[in-house]
């Protein structure tokens, strides 16, 4: 059965799901079976009493937002069931008002964490499939930022180091560019792994390699450090939607402004997008 905003109902599970578990010593499970096109149900769990309830979670596309109630709508008037409501509130008003989800970015049935089009992405490279002869893909990424703007900049190679495409620009998303340079180094491993899936023929067949020099990419992915927020949860997340396709990424670091002639070009876009239309 087809759930219209599943992909939405997914990664919102999965967030209160992690905050809860973190910060509130509570646990959540999902019922997958619930899952309607404007409702889904939940289990929660206090971990150290013995508490657990079904809340239904209902989600409004006109006013983009989750509601709460309990299944046991006769036994739930109580004070500490009423903190548990009103802490999946704020994690979902937290959640919503981060990604700035609407029925117009949720496309297809795929929740797209980052909705900026490869299309409108300044290209500066050679776009040039048939030079991908070995089975291994090169992506260098970078961000950057300058005067409060946060740009990105990455290009991907053949192994016969051939360009088969780059790009740069400047992200207007604010709450990416609070993680400052970061934010752009995030926004060009999930665009360059993009480009990768809709472009190259057979693309599950290659390892594809990623150059950057900022460790978070790598250790967050891996679960090395912890998400501490939003941002980085949502990159996490959409990273290992690519791993679950069974593409293979290998993950290269570089130390920066080392005198690698590609991570010292890719900082070069990343500024150039930062600056973009200033």
């Amino acid at each position: 059965m087809m759930i219209k905003y599943k992909d939405l109902y997914i990664n919102f599970y999965k967030f209160i799901s992690d905050n809860c578990s973190k910060y509130y010593d509570l646990s959540i499970n999902l019922y997958e079976e619930s899952l309607r096109d404007y409702n889904f149900k939940i289990k929660v769990k206090k971990n150290k009493e013995n508490f657990e309830k079904d809340i239904v979670i209902y989600y409004s596309p006109k006013k983009n937002r989750f509601t709460f109630n309990f299944a046991d709508k006769i036994n739930s008037f109580n004070i500490e069931n009423e903190n548990i409501l009103k802490i999946l509130s704020s994690l979902a008003e937290e959640f919503l008002n981060s990604q700035k989800f609407s029925e117009k970015n949720i496309k297809n049935n795929n929740l797209n964490l980052y909705p900026e089009k490869l299309d409108e992405i300044q290209n500066t490279g050679e776009l040039n499939t048939q030079n991908v002869n070995d089975n291994e893909i090169f992506i260098y990424v970078d961000g950057s930022y300058i005067d409060g703007e946060t740009g990105y900049g990455g290009v991907i190679l053949s192994p016969k180091n051939i360009v088969l495409y780059e790009y740069y620009g400047k992200i207007n998303d604010e709450n990416i560019k609070r993680l400052r340079q970061i934010g752009g180094e995030i926004e060009s491993v999930v665009i360059g792994l993009k480009w990768v899936k809709e472009n190259i023929k057979n693309y599950k067949d290659y390892k594809i390699k990623i150059f950057y020099d900022y460790e978070g990419l790598e250790k967050w992915v891996k679960g090395l450090w912890k998400v501490k927020n939003i941002q980085t949860f949502n990159y996490k997340n959409e990273i290992l939607n690519f791993l679950n396709e069974n593409i293979e990424i290998e993950w290269i670091k570089i130390k920066s402004h080392s005198g690698n002639k590609w991570n010292d070009y890719v900082d070069q876009l990343a500024k150039k997008g930062a600056k973009k239309n200033i």
